[in-house]
């Protein structure tokens, strides 16, 4: 986009790109639930690609309103910012999603790595307070 673009045409851009967040926030969810590795990584790229063109195009946009165009902010009453705003709130919201479902994954390697960790015949208990308790042996995961 130019210095010459309309507030409503960098909206209207904006939009777009949102929309294609949304959607790749959607893939990303997918690749994540179904242990897709390569998948993920392709849809991280294209993110990060996306979320880079509504920085720049955010940029713009308050760039028109200082120092390019009239001067004048888009009218705030088009309803042009409703859809963009429940669409930032449909991003945010995929986004949480995507990042509790990291942790959970995150949360049940770890615990793999924990059961692979263990030396055999260790057996873990509970203390009181709920915790794990155990004399449990450590071995080297490379000789695992």
């Amino acid at each position: 986009m130019n210095g010459q673009t309309s507030p409503a045409a960098l909206l209207e851009e904006l939009q777009a790109r949102v929309t294609d967040l949304q959607r790749l926030l959607e893939a990303e969810h997918e690749a994540l639930s179904r242990h897709d590795p390569e998948h993920l990584e392709t849809v991280v790229r294209d993110k990060e690609r996306v979320v880079d063109a509504v920085n720049a195009l955010t940029r713009e946009l308050e760039d028109h309103t200082r120092i390019g165009g009239d001067g004048r902010p888009p009218d705030p009453t088009d309803p042009a910012w409703d859809r963009l705003r429940t669409l930032l709130r449909g991003c945010e919201r995929d986004n949480q999603r995507n990042a509790l479902l990291v942790r959970q994954l995150q949360w049940s390697t770890h615990q793999a790595l924990e059961v692979l960790g263990r030396v055999p015949g260790d057996a873990a208990t509970y203390r009181a307070s709920g915790g794990l308790q155990g004399t449990e042996k450590r071995r080297d995961l490379g000789r695992a």
